[in-house]
């Protein structure tokens, strides 16, 4: 019985230092293909970083090139909208004394002061009258008899 006992005891020695030998290999062939792998994976997240930063940067130039677009054009509005370019086109702005802008003849009395900017500076002038452009209620006349001919 201590023969099959210590038979038993070798064989399960042997099978234990088999597996230990198999799971080394195996281990060793994981590390092996790891170290294998791991250049070429880190190659392409490096090749994949690389790309998604370009690719980010120029996104990130079109958004800047539309806010500037943006920009100009918003400069081109203010610009049409500044008093200098209005006067330099021959139009003048009217005020009371107290700046507020006249937009109708109704708004002024007979006496009042009024300073109106132009291209080059200001004129003072005093109301002595105002008159209210009728628009015309009248209609073409249509020909009521033909035009002579010549």
């Amino acid at each position: 019985a201590t023969a099959s006992l210590s038979e038993s005891a070798h064989r399960i020695a042997r099978q234990t230092h088999a597996a230990v030998e198999r799971a080394d290999e195996r281990l060793n062939m994981s590390v092996e293909r790891i170290s294998m792998l791991a250049p070429s994976a880190l190659l392409r997240a490096d090749q994949q970083l690389s790309a998604t930063t370009k690719q980010l940067f120029s996104r990130a130039a079109a958004v800047a090139q539309r806010a500037n677009d943006r920009l100009d054009v918003a400069a081109a509005r203010a610009a049409a909208f500044d008093p200098t370019l209005q006067h330099a086109r021959g139009w003048s702005i009217t005020r009371r004394a107290d700046g507020t802008v006249i937009r109708a003849t109704t708004e002024v009395a007979s006496g009042e002061q009024l300073v109106t900017s132009v291209a080059d500076g200001t004129i003072i002038s005093t109301v002595t009258a105002s008159q209210t452009d009728q628009p015309s209620d009248s209609k073409p006349l249509a020909p009521t008899s033909p035009s002579p001919k010549e």
